[in-house]
This record gives C-alpha cells, structure tokens and sequence, in this order.
C-alpha cells in the first residue's frame, strides 16, 4: 500500500504537465502581489480594503492579512510552492530528460521491414546504393555515421536534445536565485543633504539571513542636475565617497538613474531628490531656512521658505525655490511678486543686506544588497541559451539492404521541410550502384 501511495506521488512529481500546472500557479500568485501592494502598514490594508466594500466581493483586509497577501514575496506558502515547483522540475529532469538524451546517444539500427515502414520517409528501391558516396554526403551534411555489419545509422543535431535540461536548469537557478536574495537581501532608504554623511540605518525591508554592513560610510560630496533647454530636468547626478573605519577613501564615483555605485557586494542607486531649504547672510550673519514642497500634480513644483525682516508680522517675505537652476523668487507677506535674484547675488530688505548664499539640496540614495542577482542572471543566460538549441533539428537515417532491396529511411523532430528536402538529396546523390554489397 505504502509502496502505492510512493510510487503514486512520485508519477505526479516527475510528470511534466504537473511542473506546468506548478509555473502558471507561481505567475498567477505573483500577478496578485503585483496588484495587491505588498509591505505596508495594517491601516493601509483597513482603509483601502475595508470589510463593509470587499474588492471583487470578497477581498478585504482580514482575507488578505490571514492569507499572508500583504508580504506575498516571503511567504512560508510562497517559498513551498517555489519548492514543489523546483523538486517537480528536478525530478521530470533525472526521470525522464537524461533518460532521453541517453536514448538519443544510443546506436539504433533497424534489422526488419517493418521498422522502416514506420518511418516518416522510408524508400525502398531493388538495386544497390554507393555507400561510400552516402557516407560522405551524410558526413558533409554534418551526420555521425555508424555501421554495423551492412547496417547504416546516422544522426546529427544531438545537442538539441539537451535544450529541455538547459530549461529545467536555468528555471532552477533563477528560483534558487530569487530565494536567496529574498533571504539574505536588504533595502535601505537614504535621503542626505549635499556635503553629509550616511550610514546603512533607513532599512526598508530586509531578509530574515542579511546583513547590513555597520562600517560602511558614505559621504554626499556634490549634487547637481542637468536641465533640458525648456526647464525640465533631464537626469540628476551625485557624488559620492565611500570611507573605510579609518576614515581612509576607499572609492568614489558619480551615481545617476540606472548608474549605481557597487562596493562589497552593495549598490548606491540614484532615486529621487529634494531641496531642503536655502542659506542666506542677513548683514554677514549666516542663517539656514527650511522649505517646505510646493506640489502640481504628483510632483514637486517648487519649494517655499519664509523670512521676517522685523517684528510686525506684515514683515514677513516668501522665498520662492524652483530648483537648482539658481534663481529665487521674492514675495512679499501677500504673495505679491518682487523681484526674482540669483544665488549669489545681495539686495536689500527694510534696509537689510540680505544675500542668497545658496540652494541647499538633498538626494535620495537607495542602498541596496541583492546577492542572487549572479545566479538569476545565470538561469537567464541558459534560458535564452536553450532557446537557441532548441531550433536545432534532430535528424536521423537509416540505410540498410534487405531481401535483395536497400532501404534508406528518416526522421526529424522539426523542420520537416527542410529535412524531407535533404533526405531526398542524400538519396539520389547515393543512388549509383556498386559492383558488391
């Protein structure tokens, strides 16, 4: 009985239309955590999916708080179902995939009739072909050519038979790869002013195996952005140090969108940045003012900062920063325009000396820790791979002289045209007759 229940599992383990019923599963619960917002707060889940207007009837926040929904990605069911799925694909590789390719390798020559007649082309003609000419049209045609007695047997394509191996393999890696960053990965989010420091500190999430290295230093030295010639920003750049323990330079580099800084393992993105506030001199007396977003739309517009020159609250002026293009726009405490001045430049206030020292700007530094990135990558590389082997054809000929008649046969797993085309070639170059057997 036990034995039944076995060997009952097993059959649906290795069966390869069990491994396929495994993938859509993983793609459709991986559309639903692409929907579903994933890491967020329990408020979020109560104010968005609340139980009185379920989405879709039935999804609130109860169902997905129960089911694990909101941190789909590091669910315990997730990770089994990634397991299922891989135990699947190694065990249809080892009982079915090599067996196969084993197959293939082996010499297979045809003794009767009628295992030429089950071939898709099969010729059978009463007179004698050149076997030596066949072997070297066989052999220019890129076939290994084996004989047996007055038995022929060729094949060519045999590395195509490896590309469903190549498959399973790189499927496995890029699943091994994903696990491994999900647990040994972190995110961290820094927002640093222009001349700071920053630690790995912000953790925005984080693999219950990582680690976040304690002495790495970092160190904003200069940010800028380049403009298009109609005002909008085109890409935004920063420069940054990375410090030992020491307080020795250890690498420096220049980081944008899409162009990280990589030290030991950990990546510096470039995602966002903000203006924090401006510094003025006030009759040579540094002071620093904070400023809050203007939003338009989804974006940032420009960034307010106020100053009172006096004590009357009708004293009151609006510093108005549209980026860093260095150019200020005063208001007064009615948000009547002045005057627009550049960074740099002085004016006067109720008869004070006021200079606009500088912009002092901010960026956002996404440091990021993803070491089964290589082996994601390698199960992509042997995907695509793959993809290329499996465009080539497996192609088989028999040749072969029985009850005073040769029999030259074929077959082909794909491009049959092609192969029929080259078969019938292969034929009549062979056709001439030899003088023995």
């Amino acid at each position: 009985m036990k034995r039944n229940i076995r060997r009952r599992i097993v059959n649906i383990i290795t069966n390869l239309r069990f491994s396929i019923i495994l993938l859509l599963l993983i793609a459709a619960v991986t559309m639903i955590g692409t929907v579903i917002e994933q890491e967020k707060s329990l408020d979020f889940y109560q104010n968005n999916y609340p139980i009185t207007q379920p989405v879709f009837g039935f999804l609130s926040w109860k169902v997905i708080v129960f089911f694990g929904i909101d941190h789909l990605y590091s669910n315990v069911w997730f990770y089994s179902l990634m397991l299922l799925f891989a135990s699947s694909l190694l065990a249809c590789t080892f009982s079915t995939q090599f067996p196969l390719l084993k197959v293939a390798r082996t010499w297979k020559f045809l003794n009767t009739i009628n295992q030429f007649n089950k071939l898709p082309l099969n010729i059978s003609i009463n007179k004698l072909l050149n076997k030596s000419r066949c072997t070297l049209s066989l052999n220019k045609k890129g076939y290994f050519v084996f004989q047996q007695k007055y038995n022929y047997y060729a094949y060519k394509g045999l590395v195509g038979r490896v590309s469903p191996i190549f498959v399973h393999f790189s499927l496995i890696c890029i699943l091994i790869g994903a696990v491994v960053s999900s647990f040994t990965g972190f995110v961290v989010q820094e927002v640093v002013p222009q001349g700071e420091y920053f630690h790995v500190q912000n953790l925005i999430s984080a693999g219950n195996l990582s680690y976040t290295p304690q002495n790495l230093l970092g160190k904003v030295d200069d940010f800028r952005i380049a403009y298009n010639e109609n005002g909008s920003i085109n890409q935004f750049f920063s420069t940054l140090s990375i410090q030992n323990s020491k307080g020795d330079l250890v690498k420096q580099d220049t980081i944008y969108v899409n162009k990280p800084l990589k030290y030991q393992g950990t990546s510096i993105y470039q995602t966002d940045w903000n203006i924090n506030g401006i510094q003025i001199s006030v009759d040579d007396i540094r002071l620093q003012l904070s400023a809050l977003p203007n939003f338009a739309g989804d974006e940032k517009s420009s960034w307010i900062t106020s100053f009172r020159v006096g004590q009357d609250p009708l004293d009151t002026y609006f510093f108005v920063i549209r980026g860093l293009g260095g150019e200020v726009d005063v208001y007064t405490n009615d948000f009547s325009f002045l005057f627009t001045e550049k960074v740099g430049s002085s004016f006067m206030l109720k008869g004070l000396k006021i200079q606009i020292v500088k912009v002092i700007a901010s960026t956002g530094l996404q440091i990021k820790s993803d070491p089964g990135i290589p082996i994601v990558y390698i199960g992509f590389f042997f995907l695509i791979l793959s993809t290329f082997l499996s465009y080539l054809t497996y192609s088989q000929i028999w040749l072969q002289p029985i009850d005073g008649q040769t029999n030259f046969g074929g077959t082909s797993n794909r491009d049959v045209v092609n192969f029929e085309e080259e078969f019938y070639l292969l034929f009549n170059s062979s056709s001439k007759k030899e003088k023995s057997l």
